[in-house]
């Protein structure tokens, strides 16, 4: 192999060793703003490590170890990842039923696609100029209401 080639083949092992290093909320907020690490290349990176004869069995040993630590840290980041969006997802629908009910409306017939004047011919509103007010109202309102939310606030804290 050249050596521009093993610097290349070296790239994603490199990373995924890197992140092993870090706690699962570091991966978590890597993962997050990249999606960049997979199981598929910590799994590549095992099996180019076990197949690399020239690696010494103490130095696999350890690769081997950070990327069963980079495995499971990716394992639970995806965890935590889904259960953020399942509470932001309840904390949402929650809230929504807690404005009032026209709000609800247009709120879910703006996320439709659905015209400022058609949701005015739908709801009985007089125009599409007070539909768009009265979205931008409730938009804010339900912004408020989920600041409100305790589950909201401690998510942030954290």
């Amino acid at each position: 192999m050249h050596r521009s080639n093993q610097v290349t083949a070296l790239v994603g092992p490199v990373l995924v060793l890197w992140l092993a290093l870090f706690s699962a909320s570091a991966i978590s907020q890597f993962v997050a703003t990249t999606g960049n690490v997979t199981q598929d290349m910590i799994d590549a990176t095992v099996e180019a490590v076990n197949d690399d004869a020239s690696l010494p069995d103490a130095t696999r040993d350890d690769l081997l170890a950070t990327l069963a630590v980079a495995s499971k840290n990716l394992d639970t980041a995806s965890q935590q990842l889904q259960r953020d969006k399942d509470l932001r997802q309840a904390i949402f629908q929650r809230t929504l039923l807690k404005i009032p009910e026209d709000c609800q409306k247009i709120l879910r017939l703006t996320g439709q696609d659905i015209t400022s004047k058609e949701i005015a011919r739908q709801l009985g509103f007089r125009s599409e100029t007070y539909v768009r007010k009265r979205r931008h109202f409730c938009k804010e309102f339900l912004i408020n209401k989920i600041k409100e939310d305790p589950d909201y606030q401690s998510m942030m804290e954290d």
